[in-house]
């Protein structure tokens, strides 16, 4: 273990994120470049992009900076990894999500976030497919008018299994807030481990 791996251990989330080069100037010779995304050596300046060209395996890796995400649905097989949790940032401000996942998807450090208000529900991640792991993640979500939030929603309708591991959420708004928000009419398994659940009247709902 080294001293980077110990004073900034949430940097240290995929072995397949290169830096190369020297490191003068702020930016340079970084993989991905700030404000991109990338699959292979190909570079998307939007996520969405980038997701109307991946497939099941790619990955996309995401540099540091904010991206409009305005109801993007990852594909299935298809993984996000960005460079930065707290500065890598996927964000709406109009719609209802921010991310949802097609199923089997890996999502690693990055902040996913919705400032839209709105008089119905808003939430920054939704998850109604299987078999998806989300690592090291913040969710936001606020809503100043009275629709409420959920900063995650998992409603999938079949028995579907997926993991928050080491997350954050946050929900505040005029309405009912949740951080998590699981959905009782839905058959699903959703393990939450080692996260931090924050929503302004319940954390969690079932």
């Amino acid at each position: 273990t080294t001293e980077l791996d110990i004073k900034d251990a949430r940097r240290l989330f995929h072995t397949n994120l290169m830096f190369t080069g020297t490191s003068s100037g702020a930016g340079n010779n970084i993989w991905p470049a700030p404000g991109k995304l990338m699959i292979g050596a190909i570079e998307y300046a939007t996520p969405a992009l980038a997701v109307a060209e991946a497939v099941s395996g790619d990955t996309i890796y995401a540099g540091v900076g904010s991206f409009t995400c305005d109801d993007v649905t990852l594909p299935s097989g298809v993984n996000l990894v960005g460079g930065d949790r707290d500065a890598t940032i996927f964000l709406t401000t109009t719609g209802q999500n921010a991310l949802q996942l097609g199923g089997s998807n890996y999502v690693a450090n990055v902040t996913i976030q919705n400032t839209a208000n709105s008089a119905s529900e808003r939430r920054a991640l939704r998850i109604n497919t299987t078999g998806s792991t989300c690592f090291n993640c913040e969710f936001i979500v606020t809503n100043a008018s009275t629709g409420g939030t959920r900063a995650v929603l998992a409603d999938s309708a079949a028995v579907h299994t997926n993991y928050l591991i080491s997350c954050k959420t946050s929900a505040t708004g005029g309405g009912t807030d949740y951080g998590i928000f699981a959905n009782s009419a839905s058959a699903l398994v959703l393990y939450v481990l080692n996260c931090y659940i924050q929503g302004d009247f319940a954390s969690i709902a079932v």
